[in-house]
């Protein structure tokens, strides 16, 4: 047990390097930038409507949005796929890295799993050291199954309208998806750590997924 945990430290250590935890650290203030900027600029909107579940949608599409242009750059240290994972025809975003499969979403505080679903628990079994061989498929999916022997790892971020990002994580959770196995690696970095001038390196980016955002609120 104790060599493999090891392992899954080593891959973590070797897969996310500077170069990728500042890449996915830009990706996440973007996105929430973006988001907060057309929260604002339509504030009397959001207040007039029940839009809870309206902004905690256009929230995650800003996040996945992001994330998945930053894998399409010449120089992206990841890959990313959308899949179906229940009937409704809801695709969520995996990440790949050499060694691990990911997905992202929103956590209330730091070491909480993403709320559980079949696919997560199928995924994590990849993550039991008794079960190495793991082949995926989701049977309720399209065609692009996931087949994998990597593990299998969550980005985990929080988010509070009066300070912002308040945490962002990789947990790599147990294979029976109850805890997590390995400490939790933080990639929640300073703005200033990533490049010095931050905010007119990515205001580009920040505005265009705004519009993005606005567009597919308001058409």
């Amino acid at each position: 047990h104790y060599l493999f945990l090891m392992d899954i430290k080593k891959k973590l250590e070797a897969d996310f390097n500077s170069a990728l935890i500042k890449a996915l650290a830009t990706n996440l203030y973007v996105s929430m930038e973006a988001y907060q900027r057309m929260c604002s600029e339509n504030k009397k909107f959001f207040e007039l409507q029940n839009s809870k579940t309206v902004l905690g949608h256009l929230r995650t599409y800003a996040v996945q949005r992001q994330i998945y242009l930053g894998s399409l750059r010449s120089d992206a240290l990841y890959s990313t796929q959308f899949c179906k994972t229940n009937n409704f025809k809801y695709e969520t975003l995996f990440l790949e890295t050499e060694n691990f499969i990911l997905n992202i979403g929103i956590t209330k505080k730091r070491g909480q799993l993403l709320s559980l679903a079949n696919y997560k628990k199928e995924l994590a079994r990849a993550n039991a050291k008794d079960d190495p061989q793991i082949q995926l498929e989701f049977s309720d999916t399209d065609t692009s199954h996931l087949k994998s022997v990597k593990n299998y790892a969550i980005l985990a971020y929080g988010y509070n309208e009066n300070v912002g990002i308040t945490h962002f994580d990789i947990l790599v959770p147990s294979g029976d998806y109850k805890g997590i196995i390995a400490p939790i690696k933080s990639l929640h970095i300073p703005k200033m750590e990533i490049v010095p001038n931050f905010e007119q390196e990515v205001e580009p980016d920040i505005t265009s997924l705004k519009e993005d955002l606005i567009k597919r609120k308001f058409g």
